[in-house]
């Protein structure tokens, strides 16, 4: 559905010296620099698909939505929907896709929320029917039922987020994108948040491209995730695969005898960490400076071991691998 292939955007970026004589500089004969945000990053993403684009800050995540988007050109490389480009096709693409930015709005800001999602309904030219069973079940499952009458300007952060979703799928597109989409929400929003989308991706075909930096936004959605770092793609496929293959660190749950009397030292090796919760032990490895047996031999040292058993690397853990590995090859 969605395919871009070796997108490389450049930017041309004044050098500012410092003091005053450097202002004048500046100012009389400007220096620029040539900076390279994306470099030759490739992406797919089909309908029924939730995919994770994530990265550090700075990697390039927002600049390649601007590309997928349309609201950039890229530098070199190609971007198609469909066979159709976003750019050259913009007024065909837009009426198929939907957005959510945390930093821009699609909501009238003085006006009550019902008449920015009636607003919606003409812009997309959305059937009476389509319209009224479609808002009925956002407003539902998002509830925001409550605050349809409240200027958008007095809702809060949350309620803004929610809204902006609803508006974003009223006329069910065949690609969201969405930008940090559940900034702001409480635990109960955050799930109605992540029903809405696999209700969109499963029972409307939709595809879905969200960037995050919350973990519990990509175990819970994302089937597949492509990292870029550095303004290039350091990974691309499945949770699960990235863990088996690319996590530096290793976790052991150890069962322990709950009245030894001397508990393993506070400070751990090189290597390893330790959370201890009653009997159950946790140990984290780092298998560049520790192995298994290492973690064993420590921890036994203080208290006896019952069982032990292999432990899930954590997401956040697998992508601060994903980063800290990118950034020594970039290096």
């Amino acid at each position: 559905m969605l395919n871009a292939r070796d997108l490389v955007k450049e930017f041309r970026v004044a050098r500012r010296e410092p003091g005053l004589a450097g202002a004048l500089r500046g100012l009389l004969r400007p220096r620029e620099t040539t900076l390279r945000a994306v470099d030759g990053v490739s992406l797919a993403l089909s309908g029924s698909e939730i995919v994770g684009l994530l990265g550090p800050n700075g990697a390039g995540k927002s600049t390649t939505l601007k590309m997928l988007t349309g609201v950039l050109d890229p530098t070199s490389g190609r971007v198609d929907f469909e066979g159709r480009s976003p750019r050259a096709d913009r007024r065909w693409f837009t009426r198929r896709i939907g957005a959510v930015f945390g930093q821009r709005t699609q909501l009238w800001w003085e006006l009550p929320l019902r008449d920015s999602l009636a607003a919606a309904k003409a812009l997309y030219e959305i059937p009476d029917a389509t319209f009224a069973r479609t808002r009925a079940a956002l407003v539902a499952e998002l509830e925001i039922g409550s605050f349809l009458h409240v200027p958008v300007r007095q809702l809060s952060l949350g309620q803004k987020m929610r809204a902006e979703l609803c508006a974003a799928m009223l006329h069910r597109p065949r690609l969201l994108f969405l930008d940090e989409p559940t900034l702001g929400l409480d635990l109960e929003a955050r799930a109605a948040f992540h029903r809405v989308l696999r209700t969109a991706s499963r029972g409307w075909g939709t595809g879905v491209l969200l960037t995050t930096h919350d973990v519990a936004d990509i175990d819970a959605l994302c089937e597949r995730i492509v990292v870029i770092c550095g303004g290039r793609v350091a990974y691309s496929g499945s949770v699960g695969a990235a863990k088996a293959s690319h996590a530096r660190r290793t976790r052991l749950v150890c069962t322990v005898r709950r009245s030894a009397d001397t508990p393993p030292p506070r400070t751990a090796p090189p290597g390893i960490e330790m959370v201890r919760e009653g009997v159950r032990v946790v140990l984290t490895i780092d298998r560049a400076r520790a192995t298994r047996e290492d973690a064993l031999a420590w921890l036994g040292a203080g208290c006896e071991i019952l069982a032990e058993a292999p432990g899930e690397v954590s997401t956040g853990d697998l992508l601060l691998d994903l980063y800290g590995a990118a950034r020594a090859v970039a290096a």
